[in-house]
């Protein structure tokens, strides 16, 4: 995902290496997420993966990582690969479950 895709200050210096930095962390997360189902709740999973992307999230902050959009589209990608996971679909009905869980 690129830094439109993840809705950042696009006109910063740096932030397509940001945007690298956020997609790597995401598909970490997904993959922290799947394993963790092996011992945790879906919803402590669910957190554990979350919290993880918040925290780089915050971390590029000053190129609007923390703002409303990014957030969003980070907490949708990580609800539908949620989805998948504990369903084998992307049904909007069990996305928007994942999505409640997700602060």
């Amino acid at each position: 995902m690129n830094a439109d895709s993840w809705e950042l200050y696009s006109d910063m210096d740096g932030v397509e290496g940001v945007a690298e930095v956020l997609t790597m962390t995401l598909e970490n997360a997904k993959k922290q997420f799947t394993q963790d189902l092996a011992t945790k709740t879906g919803p402590e999973a669910m957190r554990d993966a979350w919290g993880s992307v918040y925290k780089k999230l915050a971390e590029y902050d000053s190129y609007g990582a923390c703002d409303t959009e990014p957030r969003a589209v980070a907490r949708y990608e990580l609800a539908k690969h949620a989805a998948f996971r504990t369903t084998g679909q992307y049904s909007k009905s069990v996305i928007d479950q994942w999505l409640d869980q997700i602060f």
